[in-house]
């Protein structure tokens, strides 16, 4: 049975990325956690004159952190981990270091779209919640092009 991308992705960023720990989709736990949330764009890019589809997956990469306060040396260092993870997708996406997909389907790349920032602070200002915007791309092979 094939996974879907979202549990691929969680999969590969949870193994492969060592700044990600305890990673669920679309779901923050209490305490340090991180979450994938399947963005509301457009999931198809194009479509060739074969029936392959060029694909894409946009999400956020969202991280609640303990803090006992938000000052500007945490928030640079938070923000250091976020662009660390960027540089980390850029060179995957260089190397072909991708998620191993579903039968059919072909990683291209994946990439932060956007600057991580904070995005709310609790009412006792100890824990915060950071957001990446991220896309994954890939080609979905049409399936008598498969079987051939």
């Amino acid at each position: 049975m094939d996974k879907t991308i979202i549990d691929i992705l969680r999969e590969y960023l949870e193994k492969s990325c060592t700044y990600i720990e305890n990673l669920k989709i679309d779901y923050l736990s209490e305490g340090k956690s991180w979450s994938l949330e399947q963005g509301a764009n457009p999931v198809l890019i194009k479509k060739d004159v074969l029936g392959n589809r060029k694909m894409q997956l946009s999400f956020t990469l969202a991280a609640r952190i303990s803090v006992n306060s938000i000052t500007d040396d945490n928030q640079r260092k938070i923000l250091k981990a976020f662009s660390d993870i960027s540089e980390w997708m850029y060179q995957q996406t260089r190397k072909s270091s991708l998620p191993t997909l579903n039968k059919g389907e072909i990683p291209e790349s994946i990439e932060a779209t956007q600057n991580a920032y904070l995005f709310s602070v609790n009412k006792d200002r100890t824990e915060a919640r950071y957001e990446m915007p991220c896309k994954f791309i890939y080609k979905k092979i049409k399936e008598s092009e498969i079987n051939e």
